[in-house]
């Protein structure tokens, strides 16, 4: 009712930003009163989205709809705050004081942006967490041997231009309350490439991979140094665990089928939101050779890096080297016994366009691998891929904020320290009378609707 009276006094005109400044965006993290104004030019129904604030003492009003040539349409804003009041505190005293409210933007999420037709986008992405599938130019190369020399077929196939990568899975974060621990899932992930040979064929795949890394405040281990001043150097152990089940691998007439591995963990690095960090990965695993009939102990030492390199997530960039040792594996033809692994990889991933806010990525990257424990691929083998990948649910990252062209609201004023028990009251407040916040409020009630009435027997009374 006290907004409806507002809207009788015309003391509630929304008017555009002074001298032709950027509009205003709502706060997300605030509260929002949908209320009824004098309509306007773009707003003929008059129905809006309003914030105050108490430190510049102004309000903000948004429409409610989405604005089509200038002036609100019929599709309703999307990612706004769900629950949409009519009696907040700061509203009602901006109302009863007539400060002035000005045309604004509706609020948005964390990691959106809203336009000026009140249009919602997403503009930060989370490439640790989503579902994507891809394809790929990826040729490769393998040093030239003679036909035959090491089994039938040779190992050596020269530069091949025309294979094919086709990939898809799925990846996901979590964070801990605190911040200071992130887990990482990778689920149904495969890779298939394919030439026009079938030695050219590769095929990878895992079922479900874990990993964890953290970021200590305490230093568990430190140097102190007694050179003149003493000094402590803290030596961060961010210690952590890894874990892989039902890894397939096919490639040259081989099979592999890795059962389970446990990683333990070290982040020689890590970013303070944890999306990005270089750390040190080692432990066994139990793989079996399907052709050859045997499982064995596959041990292994990686080195690797991720990197998120700017706020939005637009920029990725990851980085291994991984040595694999397959120990107890008997000799075949062609191969000794306990063969070896080294797989090298570099890539580089960026955002080209984001269609219906799920985003189409530009991708890069280089390997080159070393084995003998397959007798038709032994040796080097080098190899690029350039291709795209579309990702479906890829959130804002967690720790994604507000995104406006302006401040949305100042700060809060500084609380002022509560004065001592046994203190004197002042004058003023022994003299004036104790009120409840409902009294006051049903005061500048009966105020306003005197004061409307007088207006309504005034727009009543016959001109002279």
């Amino acid at each position: 009712m006290l907004l409806t009276l507002a809207l009788l006094l015309g003391a509630n005109e929304v008017v555009p930003p002074p001298n032709g400044a950027p509009k205003t965006h709502l706060d997300y993290h605030r509260p929002v009163a949908c209320i009824p104004l004098a309509p306007t030019k773009s707003v003929p129904s008059g129905e809006f989205r309003v914030q105050c604030d108490g430190v510049q003492k102004k309000c903000f009003a948004a429409p409610t709809r989405v604005l089509v040539d200038g002036v609100e349409g019929t599709e309703q804003l999307q990612r706004v705050i769900e629950y949409c009041g009519s009696a907040y505190d700061e509203t009602m005293r901006g109302i009863r004081e007539n400060w002035p409210i000005e045309e604004a933007i509706a609020e948005a999420p964390p990691g959106w942006f809203r336009d000026e037709r009140g249009r919602v986008m997403q503009v930060n992405f989370d490439l640790g967490r989503r579902v994507y599938f891809g394809g790929a130019w990826a040729p490769y190369y393998r040093p030239d041997s003679p036909p035959n020399a090491v089994a039938p077929g040779g190992s050596g196939t020269g530069f091949i231009p025309g294979r094919a990568r086709v990939e898809f899975g799925g990846v996901a974060t979590t964070l801990s309350e605190n911040g200071r621990q992130m887990h990482r899932f990778h689920f149904l992930e495969a890779t298939g490439w394919l030439g026009p040979d079938p030695i050219n064929h590769r095929f990878e795949a895992s079922v479900i991979r874990y990993e964890t890394s953290s970021r200590r405040q305490r230093a568990p281990l430190w140097l102190t140094t007694f050179i003149g001043e003493p000094r402590r150097f803290d030596i961060p152990l961010n210690i952590g665990w890894a874990a892989e089940a039902g890894r397939f691998e096919a490639l040259g007439g081989r099979t592999f089928i890795t059962f389970a591995e446990l990683d333990a963990t070290l982040d020689l690095w890590n970013s303070e939101d944890l999306d990005s960090f270089i750390r040190v990965r080692a432990g066994p695993a139990l793989e079996m050779d399907v052709e050859g009939k045997g499982a064995y102990l596959r041990p292994a030492v990686a080195l690797e890096g991720d990197f998120t390199l700017d706020r939005d997530g637009f920029h990725h960039f990851t980085a291994s080297a991984v040595g694999e040792k397959l120990i107890f594996e008997p000799a075949d033809p062609g191969r000794g016994v306990s063969p070896q692994r080294l797989r090298l990889k570099a890539g580089y991933e960026v955002i080209l366009v984001a269609i219906n806010d799920y985003p189409l990525t530009l991708v890069l990257d280089a390997r080159a691998n070393w084995r003998d424990d397959v007798p038709r691929l032994k040796g080097w083998e080098f190899s690029g891929n350039v291709g795209l990948r579309f990702s479906f649910w890829a959130p804002a990252r967690h720790h994604s904020t507000q995104i406006s062209e302006r401040p949305t609201f100042s700060p809060p004023p500084p609380r002022e320290a509560p004065p001592p028990a046994n203190a004197p009251l002042p004058a003023e407040s022994r003299a004036a009378p104790s009120t409840t916040p409902d009294e006051e409020l049903i005061s500048d009630t009966e105020r306003l609707i005197r004061a409307a009435r007088k207006k309504l027997e005034e727009s009543r009374a016959p001109s002279p």
